[in-house]
């Protein structure tokens, strides 16, 4: 694994490389080299300036020494770059496609609001962007061990693989088509272009497109409402397919909540008990459009015979899938009184 950075080449023989940056937030922990003016890449290889940290986090675990890859350093201008003398790299972890650091500590972030746990990925591989090293922290205060709530438990800990795996805001920007291509065009640098107000690398709108519903009705009357859908190709059959509308641009992510939670989840609204929503719910399934978007990443196999049937809005037509809740409710209220799960 790369020492303090956010990439790795491979687990085997490697380590995270040292660097002088951490990444910031949980759902930005990935934040790559070209965002910090402390780090160099020379030769997909990330150097520190002029040292490597004493210690490499991934999240709020601290990275054994045997799986960290040896400190390369360059000068401050970027020049006389090297393996640090003496440094050599450890052992790594042999066989392993991916490696999963987890905590279980009360942090600021675990603080703020309703929060449950948080994850990210802490480093990619150099040929193809997948993450091979991510972490989750379980917050004491908002998790139970009881005998009762431990499908609760087992839900909360696959949803935060699952954002380490590819879920995630940080990693759009890396997904590949079929054919191995990136999706996303890529700079000098190698990496897809940043988005500063994101604190991340933007996508492309081949992975998530921003979609305007021109006349939202809300109480009062209706507004123009703008919001961001993943629109790659399994995903975008599989919503169709569930919900019975052609029309459909794709999946609908979520907008709002705090950090971590906007742009990294399923829209509640749409859909309700699916586990990759942003908050709890009774009942969460594992459904083929949350497999759909694994698949897409270019990174996996989904095996959809392991997929959990999603009920909520199954076979609702384009009025459920594409208007507002209070669309809805009107012109079906006095159609009928069918709950809006079917049967």
């Amino acid at each position: 694994m790369l020492r303090g950075t956010a990439h790795m080449e491979n687990i085997k023989s490697a380590p995270l490389p040292p660097s002088n940056y951490q990444a910031v937030s949980a759902s930005t922990a990935a934040l790559l080299y070209s965002i910090s003016t402390q780090v160099f890449v020379k030769d997909n290889l990330t150097h520190c300036i002029d040292t490597c940290k004493s210690e490499t986090m991934c999240g709020e675990v601290i990275v054994p020494e045997e799986h960290l890859d040896a400190c390369r350093i360059c000068n401050k201008a970027g020049l006389n770059c090297r393996v640090e003398p003496g440094s050599v790299p450890g052992s790594g972890i042999d066989g392993a496609d991916f490696v999963f650091y987890v905590s279980a500590m009360s942090t600021e972030r675990c603080k703020k609001g309703l929060t449950v746990a948080y994850a990210a990925h802490c480093q990619q591989e150099a040929a193809l962007d997948r993450p091979i090293a991510g972490h989750a922290n379980l917050c004491p205060e908002s998790i139970s061990t009881k005998s009762q709530e431990l499908e609760t438990l087992l839900s909360t800990v696959k949803h935060e693989i699952l954002h380490a795996l590819g879920f995630s805001v940080s990693l759009y920007a890396f997904y590949r088509d079929d054919k191995g291509e990136p999706r996303t065009r890529r700079t000098e640098t190698g990496k897809p272009p940043l988005n500063k107000t994101l604190q991340t690398h933007q996508w492309s709108e081949s992975t998530i497109r921003t979609v305007i519903r021109h006349s939202w009705q809300v109480h009062g009357g209706s507004v123009r409402r703008e919001m961001q859908m993943v629109v790659t190709p399994r995903v975008t059959a599989e919503v169709r397919a569930h919900f019975g509308c052609q029309d459909l641009e794709g999946a609908e992510l979520e907008d709002q909540g705090e950090d971590g939670t906007a742009l990294t989840h399923w829209e509640k609204r749409v859909f309700e008990n699916e586990a990759m929503t942003g908050t709890h719910t009774q009942n969460p399934v594992y459904s083929r459009i949350t497999l759909a978007l694994m698949e897409d990443t270019g990174w996996y196999s989904a095996n959809y015979s392991m997929a959990q049937e999603l009920g909520w809005g199954r076979g609702l037509g384009c009025d459920f899938a594409m208007k507002s809740c209070k669309e809805w409710i009107v012109t079906k209220t006095a159609k009928s009184s069918v709950p809006m799960i079917s049967a």
